[in-house]
């Protein structure tokens, strides 16, 4: 028996393929696929990307093809982009009547289409009590590749809200027929479950939460029925161009049983042995009459086990190029869902390709989870077994290029290994390729640069060969081009740098800091205590350079560059062997720059003399008291400019030739000292002896005969070597008859030109003697005349 409001609700069958261009679900037919085609085309996707693989699809018992019109209680639908509360953008949608009751506006409260094609399911008929009508059911064999299947759908009814808790209760079922893994029996089981519970989804188990209009007192409380699901319910306002279906199915955002927090429709879920065949039942109807339809929209592509995914996680962004010890791969196997009775194990094969020039092991290295300890370990063999270990959704292998591969420079290796994976269907392989190159570091060495008041162009020195891609100057003051390790630059003021350098890759990387120091050139001067001096001449030379702190060098050396020295301390003391002129050319430099200096060049500013040589001659040659000897000086040098005698007797000259005499009582010898010193003190001296000698005599005869015989005429006193002579005769009568001072004059008995008499004539001599200049001696006698 209808319901009385049902009776009134009745719609004829609608033919439109699709709503208006404001509705947001859409129908279109099943295009004339069978129903096999339409499962590998909608609801499953291939089966290496899916997992699962589906066989015997029928629809209603019949595998032959679907209606190509939307009069059809299957099709596709797509949901557009305005109506945001529907949670599914596209897939299969199965209805009570027809597919055309699903598209908006929601304006009326029991759109329907009679379907009365005789189908019918005892699984189905199982979850109600009452006559189910208007049925559809879509059916297909699969076999998954984890052991576990799931799919994403959403329920939708016109019976909402009014109906709830009424026997107006249309019901679905998700019915897998097989071995079951839990109770390790063969059996069908309902996997269309109110998320966290055991209760079939349907009108009287998940609703608003209150009773319906027409719930005919119902309070759903009976089995299988429950009014505390209503926050997997939603409403679906009057009037919306979303869909013509009064409410629907939802798992919120961020519910526990949402997956990646978003909002989702339901999920049905199912352990399975895998690699096993089972039956899968997707089954709609209605409730005791045949009016107020229902729907059930599945997810696109949504029919899966949990796959393998895998995902290449490069430490650097350089894709496929791996470099030496600076990046690896983390190869990561991912399962989406998995049966956590088994592990999945995989192969990998280093020896499937030629791989030229590479080497196992030294080129590359590859550390995976060991089937056997299920440790991370480091692959040795040219073949690895690893897995998936029961417990985990998880694995992953790791590809590097180790510290012992040997590059030619500039040399790329190609590296291609085999992975395979065990499926139900036979192994699946996978080509990972990778290009290895080596990696130099990046060595940036820290600096001190010096400049002289402006530095314009400024270089970071980097021995390490790294590819440097990528620069910074902190801070970047007055640099040109602070992306690069050279650059112009403007800097005036003392300043540090931080230079920061790495390649494209952001592995290798360096720091260095570069000081620069910005000074004025110098102002050169330096004192020496003297300029002039004799061999060796020893000078004390003392920078006065401003500023303090500036570096020095002095350049010593001669004109014929015999001699040349340099310098490098602000004081030192320097001694110079030999004879001449010296340049000295003084540098200073307050920075390591070329034109950051002074210079002073001193041409001939030192004088070193040579020594004269002193030498003397005297005439007479053989000397003799109080007679002057002449001393002539001999001497050899260059500007002599003193001369100092000492005789040996007390006496000294400073004439250059003197005239001395010697005054001794006897035959002495003397020694005589002659010293010569030139312009520069530069002295000598030389000394010479010779012997004076005393030649005085005093001898007066007593007699002689003036008679011109030729013997004795003569008187004639011998007294040499006088200062002083003065001889007379007296007669005796004392008269002077005869006088002369000359030594060598004799008295031949005359006066005044007449013979004297015979007889005794007195003499008188006074004298002095050249020992005793200053002293006059008087002696007499007498001499006898004979004629």
């Amino acid at each position: 028996m209808k319901h009385p409001f049902k009776s009134l609700l009745f719609i004829g069958i609608l033919l439109l393929t699709a709503k208006s261009g404001i509705a947001q679900i859409t129908v279109q037919s099943p295009n004339g696929w069978t129903p096999q085609v339409f499962l590998e085309n909608v609801l499953v996707l291939p089966t290496p990307i899916s997992g699962v693989q589906v066989t015997n699809g029928t629809f209603n018992t019949s595998a032959a093809a679907l209606p190509s019109t939307t009069t059809s209680k299957i099709g596709r639908f797509t949901n557009g982009p305005a109506f945001t509360d529907f949670p599914i953008s596209s897939g299969i949608i199965m209805t009570t009547g027809n597919i055309t009751v699903a598209p908006g506006p929601n304006n009326s409260d029991g759109a329907s289409v009679p379907n009365s094609d005789g189908t019918t399911d005892t699984q189905l008929q199982s979850l109600t009590t009452n006559t189910v009508q208007g049925m559809s059911k879509l059916e297909f064999d699969f076999k998954s590749i984890s052991g576990m299947v799931q799919f994403e759908y959403s329920f939708a009814s016109e019976e909402y809200p009014e109906y709830t808790c009424s026997s107006y209760n249309d019901v679905f079922g998700f019915f897998i027929t097989g071995f079951n893994p839990v109770t390790l029996t063969d059996q069908s089981w309902n996997i269309a479950l109110i998320p966290g519970t055991t209760f079939p989804v349907t009108i009287n188990s998940l609703n608003s939460g209150v009773p319906g209009v027409y719930s005919g007192g119902g309070t759903c409380s009976g089995a299988n029925q429950s009014l505390a699901y209503s926050s997997f319910y939603c409403s679906v306002p009057t009037a919306s161009t979303g869909m013509q279906f009064d409410a629907f199915t939802v798992i919120p955002a961020d519910n526990i049983n949402a997956q990646d927090n978003l909002r989702s429709g339901l999920f049905a879920q199912a352990r399975v042995l895998y690699c096993t065949t089972y039956h899968m039942k997707l089954a709609i109807g209605n409730v005791a009459d045949n009016s107020l339809d229902s729907g059930v929209f599945i997810k696109e592509g949504s029919f899966r086990a949990p796959r393998i995914d895998v995902d290449h996680r490069y430490t650097l962004e350089s894709n496929d190029t791996l470099y030496k010890m600076c990046n690896e791969d983390t190869v990561t196997y991912t399962l989406s869902r998995r049966d956590p009775s088994r592990a999945y194990n995989f192969n990998i094969y280093t020896n499937a390709f030629p791989n030229p020039g590479v080497v196992f092991n030294q080129d590359y290295q590859i550390y995976y989870t060991s089937s056997v300890t299920h440790l991370f370990t480091q692959m040795t063999t040219d073949e690895a077994f690893f897995h998936l270990p029961a417990d985990s959704l998880t694995t992953f292998m790791v590809v590097k290029v180790p510290e012992t591969a040997v590059f030619a420079p500039g040399e790329v290796k190609t590296l291609k290994l085999l992975l395979s994976m065990e499926t139900c269907w036979g192994n699946k392989y996978d080509t990972l390729t990778y290009y290895l190159k080596d990696n130099h570091p990046i060595i940036l060495s820290d600096q001190v640069i010096n400049g002289c008041e402006l530095l314009s162009t400024i270089q970071v020195q980097e021995t390490g060969g790294g590819d440097v891609q990528n620069v910074t100057w902190i801070p970047s003051t007055n640099i040109t081009n602070p992306d690069q390790l050279s650059s112009p630059c403007n800097i005036t003021d003392s300043i540090v740098y931080t230079v920061i350098a790495q390649d494209d890759i952001n592995c290798r990387i360096d720091t260095a800091t570069i000081t620069v120091n910005i000074t004025s050139p110098p102002q050169s001067s330096f004192i020496a205590d003297k300029t002039s001096g004799c061999a060796p001449l020893t000078v004390r030379f003392t920078s006065t350079t401003e500023p303090t702190f500036a570096t020095f060098q002095f350049i010593i050396f001669n004109d014929s560059e015999t001699v040349r020295d340099t310098i490098y301390d602000p004081t030192f003391t320097y001694t110079f062997t030999e004879p001449g002129y010296y340049n000295v050319t003084y540098f200073s430099k307050t920075a390591d720059v070329g034109d950051c200096f002074d210079i002073i060049d001193n041409n001939h500013y030192i004088y070193v003399s040579d020594f004269p040589v002193a030498d003397f001659t005297y005439m007479p040659t053989e000397p003799t008291n109080g007679r002057p000897i002449e001393f002539t000086n001999q001497s050899v040098g260059d500007g002599i400019v003193t001369y100092y005698w000492n005789f040996g007797d007390g006496s000294t000259s400073y004439l250059e030739n003197p005239t001395h005499s010697y005054h001794i009582n006897s035959d002495e010898t003397f020694n005589v000292l002659f010293k010569v010193t030139n312009n520069y003190d530069c002295s000598h001296d030389t000394l010479k002896s010779f012997i004076v000698v005393d030649n005085y005599a005093f001898f007066v005869p007593n007699a002689f005969t003036p008679n011109n015989d030729g013997n004795n005429d003569l008187f004639l006193p011998r007294v040499e070597d006088v200062l002083k002579y003065h001889l007379i005769i007296y007669n005796r009568y004392g008269e002077a008859i005869f006088q002369t001072i000359n030594p060598d004059e004799p008295w031949d008995g005359t006066h005044k030109f007449e013979k004297c008499p015979a007889g005794v004539y007195t003499w008188v001599i006074t004298y002095r003697k050249y020992a005793e200049p200053d002293t006059e001696l008087r002696k007499n006698g007498t001499v006898t005349l004979v004629r």
